[in-house]
């Protein structure tokens, strides 16, 4: 290679923990874009965040099992990590959760409308963690 030429090689870069991409891939299958050619990329709108929930809500109760979760390519990290309630399951608000947690440590940006979400899903589980609080 002649000093003039651009280098071929990929720039080492910083690495996500191997179930991230994967995971991503895994729900991007799960709900797919409504176009062929954003197939490849994981989905990343608060829409297509919500028909991923809806599509891995297999039994349709509003939450999703381990075993829903599972089938879709969910991590259990997820469930450790984000059922606050520890039912095994995980609510809308959880897996909104969750899904930002996955973007972020995948090295995706994560867009306006999920991080909106985020500041009312936990606006959301401060009150009720209040209201708790008051009933004791």
């Amino acid at each position: 290679m002649r000093p003039d030429e651009p280098s071929t090689r990929p720039t080492p870069r910083a690495t996500a923990p191997p179930w991230v991409t994967p995971a991503l891939l895994a729900l991007a299958a799960f709900a797919p874009s409504a176009r062929a050619d954003d197939a490849p990329s994981a989905p990343t709108s608060l829409a297509v965040l919500r028909r991923t929930f809806d599509r891995m809500d297999a039994d349709a109760n509003g939450f999703v099992s381990a075993a829903e979760g599972a089938k879709a390519g969910l991590p259990a990290s997820c469930f450790v990590v984000h059922d606050r309630d520890r039912d095994g399951h995980l609510s809308r608000d959880e897996f909104t959760l969750c899904y930002r947690a996955l973007l972020r440590d995948s090295k995706r940006a994560v867009p306006a409308d999920i991080a909106e979400e985020v500041v009312r899903v936990r606006a959301r589980q401060r009150a009720r963690e209040e209201a708790r609080r008051r009933r004791r």
